[in-house]
Parts: structure tokens; C-alpha cells; sequence
């Protein structure tokens, strides 16, 4: 006989664990686990975590709460909420389950200043792993003061805030687990107070999360877990942290409360209901952003948003029409139509090309594809421009790209599908796509090495640039090029490399170039790159050597607009170059500029 299943203590949260998606949402049950620290371990057994025995038709019902406050603003808001879990089915190691979240009422969020609430939500959604619409849950959310991607978007952090796995018997007092995901690894440290033991009493368990591609991130709390004196159920669970996210350096203080409040047992008419919308969540448009462009969307069909545009092209036309294209993509024939008929200058299409590019799905990708190859002049040159930036690209619209690269017909239109491809391969790369965008950079250089004027150099560089070359030596014969111009596209392309030791090479070429347009080039190259450590030491490096005015105020704007990433850094090293000697309006705008960075503002 098939032995029944536990849902590890605690038992709500354990189903916010990913092991897959076949319909609804799977919890897996065991999860590798790496014990650390037998030293702090109890000798013995171990201590049994309580838990929960499920099966198809059970709803756990809790009361949710949450306060939180970031040191930007003195405003502190609150949610107050339902959350559902339904058991769909017991595998051989998982729950399938539906989630339900419900949003009973907002305090202070309305009041927040526009400026912190980015702010606000970048410290909730830490780490972004756990993204509620990647999973298919079934949400319910009816905010009555916040608006719904911004809702969505808070409840994505709540989760990443409570997410606890433990497992079924604890035998030493600090131990980790980690996650694979896509394009990264989560490590979760856990160290259990070993004075409080399950029962009456609460158990603590302090968490730290380090990641495998970001390791500066880390989210450090306590987690306060109040059991019923039976052990069979969560009564009452807390979750208070003071959380850092390195790359921001942005402290939250978050509480999080979660209260039991039924277990019930639903009929299997409203299991197979609630199975039938987690099917639905995976089509196209049933995710969480489907969810947020049906809001967009409402009623709306394709000729009520033709009709609007008609009247005025304006940003809420636009918006239905990118959520149309969103949720139809089966219907993309009837715009390719209305397409056809409007001409290059036409705000219709403007707007379509806006929001086919912003969508960026397969099908989407297509008609932009079919409308480059039947334009001309600047509306094909618009076209591939924006074929650049979508997600995902698809071999189509790379084959497009390339034809016009190769062609000799329209050689303008083919300089920009060739910078074009190298944000193509840029996104590649981003998306683990490491083959496609190799053979685009490959075929670059190979284009660079066959130009036989400048300005195709510059263009194939500029497209090395967008991609982001491997190696800075393969640009080696141009940044020591004789022609300043070459000099200076060679550097600039030198602006996504991901070699670390590029900002102290850039500082370098700087300090030693000759030719005041070339620093101008690689200065800019230095002011795009991300800011880490090394990008930090290069620039003080830079900041004590004597520079154009204009030159130390573009570095200063650029310190400005990191001073999010690394405070402390970007302060210091403006208060180092207003202490250098210079003009009345050289020394004001320095003050102005420490005065924005000290607010956390920006241009």
C-alpha cells in the first residue's frame, strides 16, 4: 500500500518549492539537503519537524499580513490578505497544488512617493528566483488602493520572503540546501536555535540566501515559527527581517505574519474547477503577465483599439493594443492586414511596431519580420532597429537580419540590421543562448577583418560593441590603430566585455591616448560599463589624475547614477573631486551632484 506523503514543516510554504509543471503547481518533497555543522548537533535522533498529512480536495486557509518600510521614505504600508492552498493530487515525491492570494485591503502604499515605490518593490523581490508567474498559480487579486502589476509585483516578494523548506527530521543545527534554477544557483543557510524545540514554545531559524551568478546578495532575518500544541498544523508564523541588497544598497524592514485559520475539504467539482484554470494559466496569456494585460485589456477587441487609434495614438491606445497582441497571438494575420494598408509616417504603425517589439513573442516577431521584407527606406530601417530589441529572438528574425547584412542593395538598411544583430546577440548571450551568439560575433569579426573602408569597420565594430566582445585582445590591431577614429570605435566596443579587469584597462587607454576624441570614447565606454569593485577602484584611479572639466562632470553624473548600486563609493569619490581646484560652476555643480547622490536621486 502506497504510504501516505508529508508536506514538510512548515507546511505552507513548502509548496512555493519548484520540482515542475504538469498542470497546477508542484511541490517536491525531497529536496537535497547538505548538513554543515555537526558540532551544534543534538547527538541523538534528532528532532521530528511536524508535519501535515494532505490529500486531493484538502484547502488550507491562512491569514496573511505584512508591514514594511524602507529607509528612503518614513511612510510604513501594510497588506492584509487570504492565501489558499488546494491539493490537487500526491505523486511519488510531490503535492501538486493551486495557490490563491487575495488582498483584503492596503494601508500607506497610496501615500508612498512614486519615487520610492520602485525602491519599495526591488527590496521585496529579492531573490528574483521565485517568481509567482513562472509557476502558473491561480491568483486572486482584488487591491483596492495599489495598482495590479505593482500588486502582483508585492506579492511576488511576500513570497520570496516567507519561502522556508525544512526537512522531516532535523538532525544538526546548521545546514543548507540549494536551488538550480535557469540562470542560477540559490544556496539557503539555516542555523535553528537550539534552546527551542516544536511544541508550545517558538522555534527559531535565521536564513541567508547567496547565489551562485550575484553573490553579494543576501537577505539575513529571523523567522519566529509558533506551532499548535497537537504539531499537526502551522497556528501562527512570523517572518521579521532587516534585509541589504548589495547591488542597491537598500535596506527593507519587512514583517510578515501568517496565522492558520481552516483546513477544509473542498468537492471534487470545485477541485477538477480549480485544475481546469491551472491548465488554462499555462496557455498563452495565462501566466502572471497574461493576467496583468487581461486587466489592461478588458473588453477591448482589435477594432475598438483600430477605432482608438484612429482618434489618437496615444500611450493608453498603445497599451491596449500590446496587451491585444499579448493575449492573440493565434490572431496575428488580422493586424498584418490592417498593417498593409497604412503608410511609413502613419501613427497606427508606429504604435503597432512599439507594441509587437515591446511584446516580442514568436508570433510577434513574424509580422515584424513580414513587414521589413515588403518596406523600404527608413521604415525598414526602423523595422530592423526594432527587431534588435526583442526577447527572445528567434531564428527568423536573426535570418532576416542577417540577409540584409549580406545584401548589397540597400547597403544603409544593412549597416543597421548589422548593429542591430549585435543587440540580438547581447540578448542571446543573456539568455544562455551561447552558441548563436558566438557564430554572430565570429561572423562579425570575420566582416571587420574583409572591410576595406571605415566605415564599414566602424559599423561592424559597433556591432562587436552591442554584442559585447569575449576578449578585448581580439580588438588589439584597431584600439592601436593609427586613425583616431578607428581607435575610438575600438575602445567604445569595448563597453559590454565581460572581461573584469575592463575598467582598469579603459583607465589606462585613457590616461595614455593622446587624441582628446578617442578619451572622449573611452571615457563613455567606462561611464556605460556596471559598476562592481573593480569598476570602482578603476574610477578612483581616474578621479586623481588631472581631467577636463567637462570630463570629470560626465564621470561625476556617472557617479551620481550609481550611487544606488555603492553609496559610500560614489559619495567618496565626489567629495574627492570637489576638493580638486576648478571653476565656480565646476565646484557648484559638484555640490549639486553629492546633494543628489546623498537624497538616492538621479537625472
Amino acid at each position: 500500500m502506497k504510504s501516505r506523503k508529508k508536506i514538510l514543516f512548515p507546511a505552507v510554504f513548502g509548496v512555493f518549492i519548484v520540482a515542475g509543471l504538469v498542470s497546477g503547481f508542484l511541490y517536491k518533497k525531497n529536496v537535497k539537503t547538505s548538513f554543515l555543522n555537526n558540532q551544534a548537533s543534538s547527538k541523538g535522533s534528532g528532532f521530528a519537524v511536524p508535519s501535515l498529512h494532505l490529500a486531493r480536495g484538502d484547502m488550507l486557509e491562512y491569514e496573511l499580513s505584512f508591514t514594511g518600510q524602507t529607509p528612503e521614505s518614513p511612510v510604513t504600508f501594510e497588506l492584509d490578505g487570504n492565501l489558499r492552498v488546494t491539493v490537487f493530487d500526491e505523486e511519488s515525491d510531490y503535492y501538486r497544488v493551486s495557490l490563491s492570494l487575495e488582498t483584503d485591503h492596503t494601508l500607506g502604499f497610496e501615500t508612498l512617493d512614486p519615487k520610492y515605490k520602485d525602491l519599495f518593490l526591488a527590496g521585496l523581490n529579492q531573490p528574483v528566483a521565485a517568481r509567482l508567474g513562472r509557476f502558473g498559480f491561480d491568483l486572486t487579486l482584488e487591491p483596492q488602493s495599489m495598482p495590479v502589476e505593482q500588486s502582483l509585483e508585492f506579492w511576488q516578494g511576500v513570497v520570496d520572503r516567507t519561502r522556508v523548506r525544512l526537512p522531516s527530521r532535523i538532525t544538526d543545527l546548521q545546514f543548507s540546501q540549494s536551488e538550480a534554477f535557469l540562470t542560477e544557483t540559490l544556496t539557503a543557510h539555516y542555523t535553528v536555535d537550539a534552546g527551542s524545540h516544536p511544541g508550545s514554545n517558538p522555534l527559531y531559524i535565521q536564513k541567508s540566501i547567496a547565489s551562485s551568478q550575484q553573490s553579494k546578495r543576501q537577505v539575513e532575518g529571523e523567522t519566529i515559527v509558533q506551532m499548535k500544541n497537537d504539531l499537526e498544523e502551522i497556528d501562527t508564523l512570523e517572518f521579521r527581517s532587516s534585509e541589504t541588497i548589495d547591488s542597491l544598497k537598500l535596506t527593507s524592514q519587512n514583517a510578515i505574519k501568517l496565522r492558520a485559520s481552516r483546513h477544509l475539504k473542498i468537492d471534487e467539482k470545485a477541485v477538477v474547477e480549480l485544475e481546469r484554470k491551472s491548465k488554462a494559466a499555462k496557455a498563452p496569456g495565462g501566466d502572471i503577465k497574461g493576467a496583468i494585460q487581461a486587466n489592461v485589456l478588458g473588453s477591448h477587441d482589435l477594432p475598438d483599439i483600430w477605432a482608438s487609434l484612429d482618434k489618437n495614438a496615444d500611450q493608453q491606445s498603445y497599451l491596449l493594443l500590446k496587451a491585444w497582441i499579448y493575449l492573440h497571438p493565434q490572431d496575428m494575420g488580422a493586424l498584418t492586414a490592417k498593417l498593409k494598408d497604412l503608410g511609413p509616417d502613419d501613427p497606427k504603425l508606429r504604435s503597432a511596431i512599439k507594441a509587437l517589439t515591446a511584446v516580442g513573442s514568436p508570433e510577434s516577431q513574424h509580422v515584424l519580420v513580414d513587414l521589413l521584407q515588403h518596406s523600404r527606406n527608413e521604415l525598414a530601417m526602423r523595422v530592423a532597429s526594432s527587431l534588435g530589441f526583442v526577447q527572445n529572438p528567434t531564428a527568423e528574425t536573426e535570418k532576416a537580419l542577417i540577409s540584409l547584412v549580406r545584401s548589397q542593395d540597400a547597403p544603409e538598411l544593412g549597416r543597421r540590421a548589422e548593429l542591430a544583430l549585435g543587440v540580438v546577440g547581447h540578448t542571446l548571450k543573456g539568455i544562455g543562448e551561447d552558441a548563436r551568439a558566438d557564430a554572430l560575433e565570429k561572423a562579425a569579426f570575420e566582416r571587420l577583418k574583409a572591410s576595406g573602408d571605415e566605415r564599414q569597420s566602424i559599423t561592424s565594430m559597433g556591432m562587436i560593441g552591442n554584442l559585447g566582445p569575449k576578449s578585448k585582445q581580439d580588438l588589439s590591431p584597431y584600439w592601436q590603430s593609427s586613425d583616431p577614429a578607428i581607435r575610438a570605435q575600438a575602445y567604445f566596443a569595448l563597453r559590454a566585455s565581460p572581461e573584469s579587469d575592463m575598467p582598469q584597462f579603459l583607465v589606462d587607454a585613457y590616461i595614455a591616448e593622446p587624441a582628446m576624441s578617442v578619451r572622449r570614447q573611452i571615457l563613455e565606454a567606462l561611464v556605460l560599463r556596471t559598476p562592481d569593485d573593480q569598476w570602482y577602484s578603476a574610477v578612483d584611479k581616474l578621479s586623481s589624475k588631472k581631467l577636463d572639466e567637462e570630463e570629470q562632470l560626465v564621470l561625476a553624473q556617472t557617479l551620481v547614477k550609481n550611487a544606488r548600486v555603492n553609496r559610500e563609493e560614489s559619495m567618496r569619490l565626489l567629495s574627492t573631486m570637489e576638493r580638486k581646484d576648478g571653476s565656480d560652476r565646476y565646484k557648484s555643480t559638484l555640490a549639486q551632484y553629492q546633494n543628489l547622490a546623498r537624497k538616492g536621486a538621479s537625472f
